[in-house]
């Protein structure tokens, strides 16, 4: 059989976007383009973990569906994996898979930050994360070809799993055609455009990030964004006409309507994942929005399930 090859997008010399001056988006575009570089001879590499244990419940910790590049900037920090930990410092890159269950800890007393890229449905997400692991920043982009880019991702993490030589060619490929893809992001596509209040944009953002997360709350959202709980909740409520606390169960059963549909997780991972700690309560919140069970909507025709 054929050696794979994925295309690597020619980087432009456009010029980056002048907001990207004000925050930290120029230093992340050079780690990438350096990354690039050391890809092509062998001195950069992904690291992915080697995790057989999928889909884990475990206390203190949480997994998402989707798959998350982590580009460590600075200091160190710890991810605690199922079955292994490993300590992520400066210059290093990390792909998570999807369905770990993970938790992170401060290593050392250096300030540490990192870059995530999160590969949602429909939507890219950029942002960055320090000791006070909330997202900061959040840009959210348009896919260029959802299929390829999400179909690169998913491959090379396959293969960095499965292959003993993680230098191997395929491997070397997928990974430059990912870090491409996210500098072409950067600086030839506009992120999308908030609308409406910036703090209640802001707030948005973080819920649709945080949302697998049980312990997120409205007094939680409201130190986020550095205001009181009850101002954010009256603002929010004024602003768009709907409850905050509904606004947070809304997006999490939208999340699991959505897996339900596209995935073959059982009812109550579909429920962790989503930030509901009692499957039997996500059970009955669901059927109070959608007027119908969690079983009953995957009895519904036309479901899509997405490949492993």
């Amino acid at each position: 059989m054929g050696q794979e090859h994925y295309p690597i997008i020619i980087l432009s010399r456009l010029s980056i976007f002048l907001d990207f001056m004000k925050n930290d988006y120029p230093n992340i575009l050079k780690k990438l383009k350096q990354a690039l570089a050391r890809t092509f001879v062998d001195k950069q590499k992904i690291f992915v973990p080697k995790e057989t244990k999928l889909r884990q419940r475990i206390p203190g910790t949480e997994f998402h569906v989707y798959p998350e590049l982590f580009v460590q900037l600075s200091g160190a920090n710890e991810f605690t994996f199922p079955e292994s930990k490993v300590v992520m410092k400066t210059d290093d890159m990390m792909m998570l898979p999807a369905l770990l269950s993970h938790r992170e800890e401060q290593q050392t007393k250096e300030t540490f930050k990192h870059f995530v890229v999160m590969f949602f449905p429909h939507v890219l997400q950029l942002h960055f994360s320090d000791d006070r692991f909330f997202p900061q920043n959040i840009r959210l982009y348009n896919y260029q070809n959802e299929k390829l880019i999400k179909g690169a991702v998913q491959a090379f993490t396959d293969k960095s799993i499965t292959q003993k030589n993680a230098s191997s060619a395929s491997i070397q490929s997928l990974q430059a055609y990912i870090l491409s893809y996210l500098i072409e992001t950067l600086e030839q596509n506009t992120p999308k455009h908030d609308l409406g209040n910036a703090k209640v944009e802001q707030v948005k953002k973080l819920i649709r990030t945080m949302y697998s997360n049980p312990s997120l709350s409205i007094p939680k959202l409201a130190s986020l964004v550095e205001c009181n709980p009850d101002y954010l909740s009256n603002l929010y409520s004024t602003e768009t006409g709907e409850h905050l606390s509904v606004y947070i169960r809304r997006i999490r059963l939208e999340a699991a309507k959505q897996q339900l549909r596209t995935t073959n997780l059982t009812i109550s991972e579909i429920a962790w994942a989503c930030g509901f700690e009692n499957p039997s309560y996500f059970s009955n919140q669901y059927k109070k929005h959608y007027h119908h069970t969690p079983r009953e909507e995957r009895e519904i025709p036309e479901r899509h399930i997405t490949p492993k």
